[in-house]
C-alpha cells in the first residue's frame, strides 16, 4: 500500500463540536449524493465496526439516537467512498488515511487541500508523494478522478488547508454549507435563510418574484434555492 510504515496515528481525534457542523445520517446521504446502503455501510464500520476500534475516539458518533458526523468527516467520506467504488479495499483506504494523517499532521487528511489536489492516478493506482514517501492504493478499476476535481471546485479551504465551506451546486450559486452557520445546514450565502423555506413557498404556488420581495432577497437566490431543493 505504501513505502512508509502504517501505524495508528497519534494525531488528535476529530470529534463533534459546536462550529464543526453536525450532519445526521439522512443529511450525509443527501449531501454526498450516494446510495443509502453504501453510506450506511461506511458509517457503520467507522462507528463501532472493526475500523472504528483503531481510532482514539469514534469517527462517526451518536447524537440523540442518530448517527452523525461533523463537516470534515463528511468531506472525507466523499473521497473514501469513491476509492471504495474503484475497488480499493476498505482496510487499504484506512491504512492510507493513517499514513496521510502523519504526513500532513491532521486527523482528517481526506479533507486537506494538499491531499485532495495531490492525488495522482495511474491506471488502477492512486498515488500521493509526501515528505515521508509515496503512498499507493490499488483498486480493481480506474479511479474516477473527476469526482475529486468536482469536489475541490465546490470547496473553500481555511488557513490550515482544511475544507471550511462546501457549495453543493457550485460556487456560482448562492447556497453554502458552512459548519459555523446553522450547524452546517445549507443556507443562502448572504443570510441564514434555509433553501427549503423558499422552496415550500414556491411549491405552494407563490411566484418567485413575490418570494424574493417577501424575504428582501434577489430573484437569483430564490431560483438557486429551488434548484438546490429539486436536486435533493
Amino acid at each position: 500500500i505504501c513505502n512508509m510504515q502504517a501505524k495508528t496515528t497519534t494525531i488528535p481525534s476529530n470529534p463533534l463540536a459546536i462550529g464543526k457542523g453536525i450532519f445526521p445520517f439522512p443529511d450525509v446521504v443527501k449531501i454526498l449524493d450516494m446510495p443509502y446502503r453504501k453510506v450506511y455501510a461506511w458509517m457503520r464500520r467507522y462507528w463501532k465496526g472493526e475500523l472504528g476500534e483503531t481510532f482514539k475516539s469514534n469517527y462517526v458518533q451518536e447524537v440523540d439516537g442518530s448517527r452523525g458526523v461533523n463537516f470534515l468527516t463528511l468531506i472525507e467520506l466523499h473521497t473514501m467512498m469513491h476509492l471504495s467504488d474503484a475497488g480499493v479495499r476498505t482496510q487499504d483506504v484506512h491504512e492510507a488515511r493513517e499514513s496521510l494523517s502523519m504526513a500532513y499532521n491532521t486527523p482528517t487528511p481526506f479533507a486537506h487541500k494538499d491531499v485532495l489536489k495531490g492525488m495522482h492516478t495511474k491506471g488502477k493506482e492512486v498515488l500521493w508523494t509526501t515528505k515521508n514517501g509515496t503512498i499507493t492504493l490499488t483498486g480493481k478499476k480506474p479511479f474516477q478522478s473527476h469526482a475529486i476535481r468536482s469536489l475541490i471546485e465546490k470547496l473553500d479551504f481555511n488557513g490550515d488547508s482544511l475544507a471550511s465551506k462546501y457549495y453543493p451546486i457550485g460556487k456560482e450559486k448562492p447556497i453554502v454549507i458552512d459548519p459555523r452557520r446553522q450547524f452546517g445546514s445549507p443556507v443562502l450565502i448572504n443570510n441564514n435563510i434555509y433553501p427549503q423555506t423558499l422552496y415550500y413557498l414556491y411549491k405552494g404556488g407563490e411566484p418567485k418574484d413575490f418570494i424574493a420581495r417577501l424575504y428582501k432577497i434577489k430573484l437569483e437566490e430564490v431560483e438557486a434555492a429551488i434548484e438546490y431543493c429539486q436536486t435533493q
